[in-house]
């Protein structure tokens, strides 16, 4: 069964006109951004209801894996030295 003969007309009608005025490309990337700031807000509040121990585990599993431009940045944020 084609995709034509699940959807009512009006239905095909609707997508070929979201298509042609590039509706579709806002909607996702209005979809995207919500999905990002709802994903965002779940680290959040991870990461405020870890214990310290944990937020050390993490942090140290992040320097150990992300590129090291993160860590350049976090020692440079901090005014850390090697020193």
């Amino acid at each position: 069964m084609g995709i034509i003969s699940c959807a009512s007309g009006s239905s095909c009608w609707r997508g070929l006109d979201y298509y042609k005025n590039n509706k579709v490309k806002k909607l996702f990337e209005e979809e995207y951004e919500k999905y990002q700031n709802k994903e965002y807000e779940n680290a959040i509040k991870y990461i405020n209801n870890m214990s310290k121990k944990e937020l050390v585990s993490e942090l140290t599993y992040i320097f150990d894996y992300a590129p090291e431009w993160v860590y350049d940045n976090f020692i440079r944020r901090n005014d850390i030295d090697g020193k």
